[in-house]
């Protein structure tokens, strides 16, 4: 079974410097943050995001009960409510 070695671990790693070439930027990688926003955009001008609420909502007015039924039975089974749920995310957590 393989395990996982940091850096420190693993002695073929300890002062090999960063390639300038390589693609992964790490954290706050400009380029896929803007191919992500690129992404975003056009699927927001080419999906009818409006017209799919207006949907979800005759469902919820067809099927509410039948969802509501459904999200009791599932709460009915749970050990505990998620904390998140009643979180108020204004609130500092600390």
């Amino acid at each position: 079974m393989a395990t996982h070695q940091t850096p420190h671990q693993n002695p073929k790693k300890q002062g090999s410097k960063p390639n300038p070439e390589a693609k992964n930027q790490g954290e706050g990688d400009k380029e896929s943050a803007a191919r992500y926003n690129e992404d975003l955009q056009r699927s927001l001008k080419k999906s009818d995001y409006e017209h799919k609420a207006r949907e979800a909502e005759r469902a919820l007015d067809h099927e509410g009960e039948a969802l509501r039924k459904a999200e009791q039975q599932g709460k009915a089974r749970a050990k505990e409510e998620d904390p998140a749920v009643a979180q108020d995310f204004k609130k500092p957590t600390h």
